[in-house]
């Protein structure tokens, strides 16, 4: 599998990281990716370093940026 991240919005706070990302994947030897998904990750700051606590993806149409309100 491989996947290619594009149009990243993110928030950063000094112990909390929002990503928003498309991300286009291709799967086995497929020669094209797949219509690309939305995903939002989110990171925490711990003693241990930066961890991933969310993690969620939704189909998406091509040609729309992912956003974050604020």
């Amino acid at each position: 599998m491989e996947i290619h991240l594009s149009d990243e919005s993110r928030y950063d706070d000094q112990s909390l990281t929002v990503h928003v990302v498309h991300e286009h994947i291709r799967l086995g030897k497929e020669s094209q990716h797949q219509p690309p998904v939305i995903a939002t990750n989110v990171y925490r700051l711990t003693d241990n370093g930066w961890r991933m606590v969310m993690h969620h993806a939704s189909p998406t149409r091509v040609g729309n940026p992912p956003e974050i309100l604020h």
